[in-house]
């Protein structure tokens, strides 16, 4: 995969769908006995011959005589050979089914097979940070190595990844290491290759994945199908996509750091796609929806917000929502929830949304109803205010930011 490192270089693939999923169906013993039925037409197997690499003569006769099964033939072939294989035994049927389905898990499985030559460029800077934070390991780890951050933070600071949107998946008090590591990778990529800041980095990421470092030590090259069930047989439905999608990648960078081949095959150009999301999200973050009908939905959402404000008395407080309007099924369940916590709704008396945070509100939807307002203006509050005590706890570390657990 590639040619150098992926924490210095970043995953940078040039997608040939057809051939890698044709090359890892070769495997099975089905579609290679498909083959070897076609291989009995003369202009068929005339055709494949002309796509066989040239230093690989002598291995053709074996591949077609069916001494070698699948795997003689899949080495020899050329790309477009493959490519060719691919058209001959799959594209028709694979194209039909397309039309027939409105599965959006074979939409995604597909994707890639009708992606040849594109090229897929991924940053997994967001991957390795994330990965590492959510290992109280790997953090304890680099809070015993890095003390004092100081001259990392000049290299966060003087980062691309300042305007990135990854530390909204990140709590308050995570967000200081996630700086320091942006940091540190930096620094990584401005030393020689293997130099001191990249051993420190992979002593944090050991630190935290043994067993991945262990199961990567009995392999000479993994696929991406190999990484992706060692992943996700470890961990239950309840961990995030982004999570194992981060843990992928420490995988990926471990191997290449032990001399372990990562080959690219299908599953591993699926799991690009899922990487590249990943990275838009935590570079721009999730956005709004886009505001092509900005101007049609203006004059709806006035009409709406009179009528949320006749029934509820206001269309930006959370404390008026609960307390002006009598009893409601709504309004207790809110209070009790709350009440678990040790909140009140009063707690954010004077925090209502402001007109523009109110439009920036509607334009989310299309076409809002009284419960669904209801519902999110209560999270706005909500998020409202996080945010201000996130960045309260940020200007209050600033000068003191290795305030640990221990």
């Amino acid at each position: 995969m590639g040619t150098g490192k992926i924490v210095y270089e970043g995953i940078r693939e040039v997608i040939n769908g057809r051939a890698v999923f044709m090359r890892q169906s070769m495997q099975h013993g089905q579609v290679y006995g498909q083959i070897a039925e076609r291989l009995e037409d003369e202009e068929f197997r005339r055709k494949l011959e002309s796509y066989r690499r040239k230093e690989e003569e002598a291995d053709w006769e074996r591949s077609v005589g069916y001494t070698d099964a699948a795997d003689c033939m899949a080495h020899i072939l050329t790309e477009e050979g493959l490519e060719y294989l691919f058209d001959e035994l799959f594209s028709e049927k694979i194209l039909q089914r397309l039309k027939e389905t409105d599965d959006p898990a074979y939409r995604m499985y597909a994707l890639p097979m009708f992606m040849d030559g594109v090229e897929k460029t991924v940053d997994i800077t967001c991957f390795v940070v994330y990965g590492i934070i959510c290992s109280q390991r790997c953090r304890q780890t680099l809070w015993a190595e890095i003390p004092d951050g100081d001259d990392y933070y000049k290299y966060y600071e003087q980062s691309q990844y300042r305007s990135w949107a990854m530390e909204e998946c990140l709590k308050a008090e995570e967000i200081w290491d996630a700086r320091l590591l942006v940091g540190l990778l930096e620094k990584v990529r401005q030393e020689e290759e293997n130099g001191s800041a990249y051993r420190l980095l992979m002593k944090i990421i050991y630190a935290g994945y043994g067993e991945l470092r262990q199961w990567l030590a009995e392999k000479n090259m993994v696929t991406g199908s190999d990484i992706k069930s060692q992943v996700f047989t470890a961990h239950s439905e309840e961990y995030s996509m982004l999570y194992c999608i981060s843990e992928i990648v420490l995988a990926m960078v471990m191997a290449q750091d032990s001399g372990v081949e990562v080959c690219m095959d299908y599953e591993m150009l699926l799991l690009l796609h899922f990487m590249e999301r990943g990275e838009t999200e935590m570079r721009e973050g999730n956005g709004s929806v886009p505001d092509e009908r900005k101007a049609e939905r203006a004059e709806e959402n006035l009409k709406f917000l009179k009528k949320f404000r006749k029934k509820y008395g206001t269309v930006s407080s959370l404390e008026a929502l609960v307390f002006r309007n009598g009893t409601k099924k709504m309004d207790h369940l809110l209070s009790g929830v709350m009440a678990q916590y040790h909140i009140s709704p009063r707690m954010f008396c004077g925090l209502e949304l402001t007109e523009e945070e109110v439009k920036a509100l509607l334009e989310l939807n299309d076409k809002w109803d009284v419960k669904s307002y209801w519902s999110m203006l209560v999270i706005a509050h909500l998020c409202k205010y996080i945010e201000a005590l996130k960045e309260r706890y940020l200007m209050h570390t600033a000068e003191n930011f290795r305030q640990r657990p221990f």
